[in-house]
């Protein structure tokens, strides 16, 4: 998928899904960055989810997954790492980290996700 596609994907999943986008979450960012690391991951990772104590939400997706997989491999990852997003459970660092957990995997079968791949 293409970069705006991918965007364009994570802001309407926000707008149909907005009700579950916790209140103290001001602005979402999505970053494709084809550099990408996570320090929490001791392999690459394919996304992630940080929420700064400003109520700012940054999305970040790896650029080589989303440019070497089919559209429907790219969607179940936006879905995956929005669910994250509509699930927070703990603050870590300055940050709500969140599990893949019961309530993880409602919202990610609620929005057509698979909730099996890459956890």
């Amino acid at each position: 998928m293409h970069k705006d596609q991918i965007k364009n994907t994570v802001y309407k999943y926000i707008t149909m899904y907005h009700d579950m986008l916790d209140e103290n979450i001001k602005r979402v960012y999505v970053h494709i960055n084809n550099e990408f690391e996570c320090e929490d991951k001791e392999t690459e990772a394919l996304g992630f989810v940080e929420v700064d104590q400003f109520g700012e939400a940054h999305i970040w997706f790896n650029g080589k997954f989303c440019d070497i997989n089919p559209e429907k491999e790219v969607k179940d990852l936006i879905i995956h790492e929005l669910a994250h997003l509509f699930t927070p459970v703990s603050k870590k660092h300055g940050y709500f980290y969140n599990d893949h957990g019961k309530k993880w995997k409602e919202v990610v079968m609620m929005m057509g996700g698979n909730t099996q791949k890459w956890i």
